[in-house]
């Protein structure tokens, strides 16, 4: 998957007052999350789901505390943003 890093290359955002939408609007994007058939055109893509996308626990926690840190220091101005 990482032979030249194509996929990494198409992923893009969207962000607005709603929400984030992170991912890649290419179709090998969709074939690497969910996997393929030997039925699949336009030829056998028979391959098992990699997921490339997502976040585990440990990164749900992390971005939780980064939102917590940041909303807590919107609410002490002066205090020193800490992001990492």
């Amino acid at each position: 998957m990482r032979e030249n890093d194509f996929l990494r290359d198409t992923l893009a955002y969207f962000a607005d007052d709603g929400g984030v939408e992170f991912g890649s609007n290419r179709v090998q994007a969709a074939l690497m999350k969910y996997g393929g058939t030997d039925d699949m055109s336009p030829g056998p893509a028979a391959v098992p789901s990699r997921q490339f996308l997502g976040l585990s626990n440990e990164d749900e926690g992390e971005i939780i505390h980064l939102i917590e840190d940041f909303m807590m220091a919107a609410l002490r101005p002066g205090e020193a943003l800490r992001l990492f």
